[in-house]
């Protein structure tokens, strides 16, 4: 959108020679800026977060910090969401530093910029997920939990086995 309030801003230019714009032109400059405005604040109330969520994010900042402070490789989920309609879709939010994308280029992973490469590795290590838990029971045709005979196995008091 800015794209094209500088586009439109150099016609105008261009149209009168270098002169002041028009009022006219000034009007529809000025409906293309309230209508970029409005869709940023549309974007703000979107993002708005709970305090659990704005907690959760400055233990995540700080965490990752304190790993770029001592040069150390950093990645974790900050969310998982699901989709309403289907349970079984869903999509991860990952926060990484520097040091974590140079560590994964070094192990040979790839792409266009940082996220594509850890989107490579995440992808990577749920198939991997994926394939452990079916070496573990080659006769598991399903993952879904009702179908799992070892889902959810329970260790002690505070800990599970999900497997």
């Amino acid at each position: 959108m800015k794209e094209d309030i500088t586009q439109q801003m150099k016609a105008i230019m261009e149209m009168n020679d270098g002169e002041q714009p028009t009022v006219e032109q000034l009007k529809a400059l000025s409906a293309l800026l309230a209508t970029e405005l409005e869709d940023d604040t549309n974007d703000i109330e979107e993002t708005k977060q709970t305090p659990e969520e704005l907690e959760n994010l400055k233990r995540i900042d700080a965490e990752k910090a304190k790993a770029d402070k001592e040069h150390l490789p950093f990645v974790t989920v900050v969310s998982m969401n699901t989709d309403d309609e289907d349970i079984n879709n869903g999509s991860f939010e990952l926060d990484f530093n520097d040091v974590f994308v140079s560590k994964l280029l070094k192990a040979g992973y790839t792409g266009e910029d940082d996220y594509a490469v850890v989107d490579q590795w995440f992808t990577e290590v749920c198939k991997n997920i994926a394939m452990e838990v079916y070496e573990n029971d080659p006769d598991q045709t399903s993952l879904h939990p009702s179908d799992r005979r070892d889902y959810n196995k329970k260790l002690d008091e505070n800990r599970r086995e999900h497997r």
